[in-house]
């Protein structure tokens, strides 16, 4: 088993979002505040709400697409308005995302409070060739129950890269 699987499978990834990887690796994201997301570490709410750089181990001529999502909200316990689409960048060639197509602009996590923690997760897909996306609704009321597998089965996508982090909202806590 990939480590990548491992951690997926412990982290409830599998089957929460995604039904297998195979021959994925680990993606690595960096925040502009110098947190990088690294296996299920726990980041804070406050460190993430900027778009993260994103370093794609890209072959050339391939196009990729990245998803950002949540599987818990509004909490694991109770999942029923996930995954809450939190980004999505199609046609990424390289790793700069700055000449890809945006389908839904980052949107930082934002946790309710009393909620636990939530996985934010970080999945890198191969392309067959450019694809004219359908934008996706960039009101926050219209993120909620997306389904990952879904979007990937329409376009044809395949995995190779994920990460994911941990966030909670210490509102209230003692």
């Amino acid at each position: 088993m990939s480590s990548i699987k491992q951690t997926f499978t412990k982290a409830g990834i599998i089957p929460d979002v995604l039904q297998d990887v195979e021959n994925a690796v680990v993606l690595r994201v960096t925040y502009p505040s110098g947190d990088a997301v690294n296996s299920g570490n726990e980041l804070s709410v406050e460190g993430t709400q900027e778009q993260p750089q994103v370093h794609i181990d890209a072959k050339e001529g391939e196009k990729y697409t990245l998803i950002m999502t949540d599987p818990d909200a509004p909490s694991r316990e109770s999942p029923t308005l996930g995954e809450w689409r939190h980004w999505v960048v199609g046609n990424v060639t390289g790793d700069d995302l700055s000449k890809a197509d945006v389908v839904t602009k980052y949107f930082g996590p934002g946790p309710p409070p009393g909620t636990g923690y939530h996985r934010y997760i970080f999945l890198l897909y191969r392309q067959n060739g450019s694809i004219d996306f359908e934008k996706l609704p960039e009101d926050p009321s219209k993120r909620s129950n997306f389904k990952t597998e879904d979007f990937v089965k329409q376009y044809n996508l395949t995995l190779v890269a994920g990460n994911f982090f941990e966030a909670e909202n210490k509102e209230g806590k003692q």
